[in-house]
């Protein structure tokens, strides 16, 4: 079992916040954006004067430049448009991540570097606690750090790339947004049940003495018209149920067949990832 994470003071704050007041809940989401927007210009700023050794390090100073900026712009674009009165949503993962959601885009309120949380959290909590009530914070949050039951997976959020539902170490779902995400979250758990039924069947089927053609595999289904999964040139086949795998797009199911693949053969784990936004409306 996972050591549960303590979560930080901006974290408790912000998990309350989420069924607050929607005033609270902007100006907050407000004073997080400046603060990020001032810190990473900062660092930007900062950079600009450090003298790279070799060549290889100064390509890499001039790639982690490039990826701030487009973040700086990212962050910029939110505060505009929650400025404008853009559709914006406050949420808190079940590790305590703060995620702003602004007109679809998700920006991790996080530092540029693990030493600079602290330059973030202190003036956002200076800001928003010095006109708002922040008696939570001094509350004890022994509750925050109990395992959250039912919890089957984690959303994975990282700037500047799509949200994405995780289940252990076997399968990541990614997802265009993180809108309906009780809707994304079911899908991937039905994903992941169909990748056990499919490796066991394969499973059964080899421990039976039938020859598995991976090739042939992995060259079936997608959008099959046959609800069975042949396994060599001989016909011997499978009838796994699988109503969303057998519709996926030819690199998911071929992700998903080489994830149970690793299974069978004993080999290291293999970490499936499916765009599932494709099976949402099923």
């Amino acid at each position: 079992m996972p050591v549960p994470v303590q979560p930080s003071p901006l974290s408790v704050l912000a998990r309350q916040l989420t069924t607050a007041d929607p005033d609270q809940q902007w100006e907050f989401a407000a004073i997080t954006l400046d603060v990020l927007l001032d810190a990473y210009s900062r660092e930007l700023s900062n950079s600009a004067g450090e003298k790279a050794s070799t060549s290889a390090r100064r390509a890499k100073l001039v790639r982690w430049q490039r990826a701030t900026q487009g973040l700086i712009n990212q962050i910029e674009l939110a505060r505009l448009h929650l400025a404008q009165g853009g559709r914006f949503n406050l949420y808190v993962d079940p590790r305590h991540q703060i995620l702003i959601i602004v007109e679809g885009q998700t920006v991790v309120v996080s530092g540029p570097h693990a030493s600079a949380e602290d330059q973030i959290s202190s003036p956002i909590l200076a800001q928003f606690c010095a006109y708002n009530d922040c008696s939570i914070l001094h509350a004890s949050t022994a509750h925050e750090t109990k395992p959250q039951p039912g919890v089957q997976g984690v959303w994975i959020l990282r700037q500047r790339t799509r949200p994405a539902f995780q289940i252990g170490d076997d399968l990541r779902c990614e997802f265009d947004t993180l809108e309906n995400r009780v809707q994304k979250a079911d899908v991937c758990t039905r994903l992941a049940g169909e990748l056990q039924d499919l490796t066991t069947a394969l499973g059964q089927a080899a421990r039976q003495g039938h020859t598995i053609d991976w090739a042939l595999v992995l060259r079936s289904p997608p959008a099959s018209r046959y609800p069975y999964l042949v396994l060599n040139s001989e016909g011997a086949y499978i009838e796994p149920d699988l109503k969303l795998l057998f519709k996926a797009k030819r690199d998911d199911w071929q992700d998903a067949i080489e994830w149970s693949r690793h299974r069978i053969e004993g080999r290291p784990g293999r970490l499936a990832i499916i765009r599932a936004g494709q099976f949402l409306r099923d």
